[in-house]
């Protein structure tokens, strides 16, 4: 279910981003960022992984565009996003998820207060419950339902930004049959 759409993020809509500032009582929209409370807002450190052409080009392009709203943005590699991302060094990051083929079980693994792997600390005892009743439902339908209720929630509070779907590509000599992708950590290999 796409829970993205509706809330406007992620549309490049720079006109509305200042709107939104503004209407927040943020001063110096458009030119130097100054925080209700008269602090400038700071330069944002985004880090992606050293050596990641695409990575890096979304960095460049998150950098115009937050200059636009008058946010500095300092661009910096990390050769260890494992590292990186555990410790909290980093304002933005950009990195991706590959999911398991158990989807309930990886949002758990994501989302949840508790986790190690919720490297931005998100808290939400709703969402949370919403991801534990998931995930242990044996209703699919059921559990489906529940996650499309937390990630609006998620989506809503703005908590990530999906950017895109990375592409998979396979090649398979046309004597096997049957060969299909899977989009998980585990790939064709799975099915």
């Amino acid at each position: 279910q796409d829970n993205l759409t509706a809330s406007g993020q992620g549309t490049g809509n720079i006109e509305a981003a200042k709107k939104i500032l503004t209407d927040a009582g943020y001063t110096g929209v458009g030119t130097a960022l100054v925080q209700p409370n008269g602090t400038p807002v700071p330069t944002l450190r985004m880090r992606y992984t050293v050596g990641n052409a695409v990575r890096q080009t979304e960095c460049e392009l998150f950098q115009q565009y937050a200059k636009q709203l008058g946010v500095n943005v300092a661009i910096q590699t990390t050769d260890s996003l494992g590292t990186t991302t555990s410790s909290g060094d980093y304002d933005v990051i950009v990195f991706g998820w590959i999911m398991s083929p158990a989807p309930f079980g990886g949002a758990q693994q994501l989302w949840l207060s508790n986790s190690g792997s919720n490297y931005g600390k998100y808290v939400n005892p709703t969402t949370d419950q919403l991801i534990n009743d998931a995930a242990a439902s044996t209703d699919i339908t059921a559990a489906r339902a529940k996650l499309n209720q937390a990630d609006k929630i998620m989506a809503d509070d703005a908590y990530v930004l999906p950017l895109y779907q990375k592409p998979t590509l396979a090649a398979v000599r046309n004597t096997l049959g049957n060969v299909r992708n899977n989009a998980s950590l585990d790939g064709i290999t799975y099915n």
